[in-house]
């Protein structure tokens, strides 16, 4: 590798086969500040905007010396009014075009299962539980998580990593397979995956939005992350499944921790 820097007019060459920097005396400041210059290492780093991540976008997280973290303010999918554009997972597993990057955890498990070179670190910035994401239509006849059985429930993806949490906990706490569940999803799934067959699973035709086909009653449920505000001011019609979702949150953590 060759590194170099202008400075004041002429060129200071490192050689780093042999580790020295010709004419420059080696030990004093200015040779510090040179070299962690021009060996400086920078990282992207794809992030959404959530609170916990506001620091490193501040620059209040500061990094170790010689390395400099650019982050990269970027959403999911067909996000709008992300600084640096949208479709962070997408690009991250179709192109590793950034350094470091937050990712669906379950799209991750299926990206290692097909032989991926990516490496997770054990950090969560958002915790969600499912419980206070499910959203049904007030003139359907569901009134426990029994009744979705057989019922049209719309989600982003299939393995959107909050669906895949709610398809678990259906199961495991309700008795809910998520096999008798006639799915829609809204957005093409990231990574290419075979579901066997004993799922319904329709894709939800281009211009048509999952909430609103929710509010208007072509859906019975949905399950959100994020619910827009059609969702969350459709007035009677439509009304969280639980209806005191933060009672059965704290159970739900009780119960697992």
């Amino acid at each position: 590798m060759q590194g170099e820097i202008a400075l004041v007019g002429r060129r200071i060459r490192y050689d780093d086969r042999n580790q020295r920097w010709p004419g420059l005396r080696l030990g004093t400041n200015r040779a510090k500040r040179i070299i962690n210059l021009v060996k400086k290492q920078t990282f992207t780093m794809a992030l959404e905007r959530h609170d916990r991540h506001v620091p490193f976008f501040m620059g209040a997280v500061k990094p170790p010396d010689g390395v400099e973290i650019v982050p990269l303010e970027i959403g999911v999918g067909n996000q709008s009014g992300r600084r640096d554009g949208q479709d962070r997972h997408g690009r991250m597993f179709r192109d590793h075009e950034f350094d470091i990057c937050e990712q669906s955890l379950s799209s991750y498990i299926i990206a290692k299962s097909q032989g991926a070179t990516f490496t997770a670190a054990p950090v969560f910035p958002r915790r969600l539980f499912s419980q206070s994401c499910m959203f049904v239509n007030c003139t359907s006849d569901i009134e426990t998580p029994a009744d979705l059985s057989g019922k049209r429930v719309g989600i982003l993806s299939f393995q959107t990593t909050l669906c895949v949490q709610a398809k678990g906990d259906l199961k495991q706490e309700f008795g809910v397979a998520w096999q008798d569940i006639d799915w829609f999803v809204q957005q093409a799934e990231e990574l290419t995956w075979e579901s066997g067959g004993d799922a319904s699973i329709n894709q939800i035709a281009n211009g048509r939005n999952a909430c609103e086909m929710l509010v208007e009653g072509e859906l019975d449920a949905v399950f959100l992350p994020n619910p827009p505000p059609v969702v969350l001011e459709s007035g009677d019609r439509v009304k969280q499944l639980f209806g005191d979702p933060k009672t059965e949150c704290v159970r739900y953590f009780r119960k697992h921790g």
